[in-house]
């Protein structure tokens, strides 16, 4: 039987920051001064993992998580009574420790990857702001939210660290707020589908980087080149029920437009598509690469 996900979360969680690191840190700093209902230990894991679903949260719901992980009763006052200067510094180390730990040793993906001089990772996280903050950050949530702000970042992979971060209003799109220059050279640019368009991976590929995203989809490409010769010039579709269960590549032709002076033109991408076959979900996840075999493999399963 499947672990649920939570077990997973929990147990790397604990294996990055142990109980008895959370201790020690905590006598150190001052936040556990005379030990009382409320334990260090469940209430960093609270704070980390114990925020509720939707849009909104607050220190109720995390005393509620608390309570409901602990099985004690705790008055408001007693709980927040807690958030002090001592445990803000205490999260910070704690999270600082998980990051060092996290860049240890050289894992299989890490060499996989190896073959790139950098590994970026770029998405954006939405929040609600004050109504009345609208003119300066209009919403992309017209229907119910008049004002948000979008946090936009560029994550080195391998440190685990930001490089390139901005706040822009809500409605900003996130493929527009991936800036592509010099820095991505020799790099391996890896997003998810807010950022699938033809004219950012042409200027990927301009400045010498290459790209990792999902397919839509909707897409259903020609395909250019494949080990089964018959394959060429049938759509990429076409093959999927003939490699249930495999995992296989090939290569395409990604067609996108491009609108110079505004004039429609059509423009044409040789990329790589991977159909990763996922046995959990009972079929393939497929995604598009710029990056040659010899240096991206797909780890094929023939």
């Amino acid at each position: 039987m499947t672990r649920p996900a939570v077990t997973h979360i929990r147990d790397s969680l604990t294996s990055l920051i142990s109980p008895q690191l959370i201790r020690r840190r905590a006598r150190s700093l001052g936040v556990v001064k005379r030990q009382r209902k409320v334990d260090v230990v469940a209430l960093v894991y609270a704070l980390v993992l114990g925020f509720e679903r939707g849009a909104k949260r607050s220190l109720a719901s995390f005393r509620r998580a608390y309570c409901s992980s602990t099985g004690v009763t705790l008055a408001p006052s007693a709980f927040y009574g807690r958030f002090t200067p001592e445990l803000a510094e205490l999260m910070k180390q704690l999270t600082t420790h998980a990051f060092e730990h996290l860049n240890e040793g050289t894992s299989r993906l890490q060499r996989t990857l190896a073959a790139f001089a950098k590994v970026f990772i770029a998405d954006g996280s939405l929040v609600r702001l004050h109504p009345n903050l609208q003119d300066d950050y209009p919403s992309v949530w017209t229907n119910h939210t008049k004002a948000g702000a979008k946090l936009h970042v560029t994550i080195d992979g391998a440190s685990r660290t930001p490089q390139i971060l901005s706040i822009v209003p809500g409605s900003k799109h996130d493929v527009t707020l991936l800036n592509v220059g010099p820095w991505s050279k020799d790099a391996l640019l890896v997003f998810d589908l807010a950022y699938y368009q033809g004219k950012l991976f042409r200027q990927i590929l301009d400045h010498g980087g290459h790209f990792l995203c999902r397919v839509k989809k909707d897409a259903n490409f020609v395909i250019l080149a494949a080990k089964k010769s018959r394959w060429v010039g049938l759509k990429h579709k076409e093959v999927l029920s003939e490699m249930h269960g495999k995992t296989f590549e090939v290569e395409v032709d990604y067609v996108y437009r491009h609108i110079p002076e505004g004039e429609w033109l059509k423009r044409h991408l040789r990329l790589r598509l991977i159909a990763v076959w996922r046995q959990d979900i009972g079929q393939h996840r497929l995604y598009l690469t710029s990056a040659p075999k010899a240096e991206f493999g797909a780890a094929l399963e023939r």
